[in-house]
């Protein structure tokens, strides 16, 4: 079989199969990308490691993809495809049109990462690396497009959500898989402007994926639990989990998400949610009172604000 073939058959489980060993974004490169794979050919996998990525996992994703697969892979690193072309040695290892083959993949693939990172709004200095792409490529090179496996779910559209419950020949958990991950991502982003809230739907999202591998639940189950979690992360829905004070009240349950669990009573203990959310109330209150135009800007109001007492 062709990798390019193996590929089609396969594109779910190889993105779950990386994203289980601390890796992102899968996308293939090479022979595959322009149609001339033979089945003696590699399927070339670059992927994005986090953190706590170690070569480990690397490693078990490449003996896994070719346990699932059948054929031959390679597994990359942006890094690692960067320091490997950087080599003086590279002649001495592979024919001139290799080489070419490899300098043209990796302009392609910074393309594909400077294209990553405007459409998802990240921002990475790469003045460092370009020396040595310099080295690497000429003028003349033309960056050629690279197959993205599996496109990110946007949760905040109910659309993109019902367009991946609908997907043929694909498996309920896999598509629950897919939701859970674009919702952990969200999760993460948003964390620090509603800790307590985005807290409470990770330990969720994270008790409904243990309870799936666990077999304690159905793969029906398991995609109707994070589409429900999904929708409720993106409207930002406390439901009855928001102390009374601030129910219906935007504001206090913002100010609520911040302050909950991040305050202690005189024996060290937290504060009760229902305190909690008065002293959110009264916050907000002491903002309203000393607001005026530009008042972050102004140094006065400001002052008016931290000296300000909470009425209890």
């Amino acid at each position: 079989m062709r990798p390019s073939e193996a590929l089609q058959l396969h594109r779910e489980e190889i993105r779950r199969i990386v994203e289980s060993r601390c890796a992102r974004n899968p996308r293939v490169f090479g022979a595959v990308v322009y149609g001339e794979d033979t089945e003696e050919s590699y399927l070339d996998i670059l992927v994005d490691p986090m953190p706590e990525t170690s070569i480990f996992d690397i490693g078990e994703i490449r003996y896994q993809l070719r346990t699932l697969l059948g054929v031959s892979v390679h597994v990359l690193t942006p890094q690692a495809l960067h320091i490997s072309l950087s080599s003086d040695k590279l002649l001495d290892v592979f024919e001139e049109t290799d080489v070419d083959r490899m300098k043209h993949d990796w302009k392609q693939l910074s393309e594909l990462r400077r294209s990553v990172q405007l459409r998802y709004q990240e921002t990475v200095d790469l003045k460092e690396f370009e020396p040595k792409i310099q080295k690497l490529l000429d003028d003349h090179v033309v960056a050629m497009s690279a197959q993205t496996i599996i496109e990110l779910v946007n949760i905040n559209d109910p659309n993109a959500l019902m367009a991946v419950v609908e997907e043929t020949g694909v498996s309920k958990a896999s598509k629950a898989d897919r939701i859970a991950s674009a919702t952990r991502r969200v999760i993460t982003e948003k964390m620090a402007e509603a800790p307590s809230f985005y807290r409470r739907f990770s330990e969720l999202l994270e008790e409904t994926i243990r309870e799936y591998r666990a077999q304690r639940i159905s793969e029906r189950d398991y995609l109707k639990s994070v589409i429900d979690l999904a929708s409720k992360v993106a409207r930002k829905d406390r439901g009855r989990d928001v102390p009374d004070p601030i129910k219906g009240d935007d504001d206090g349950q913002a100010f609520f998400g911040v302050l909950d669990g991040a305050l202690v009573g005189d024996d060290g203990q937290p504060i009760g949610e229902v305190d909690v959310a008065n002293i959110a109330l009264a916050i907000i209150g002491i903002i309203k009172t000393h607001h005026i135009v530009d008042v972050w800007s102004n140094d006065i109001a400001q002052n008016n604000i931290s000296d300000d007492e909470l009425p209890f």
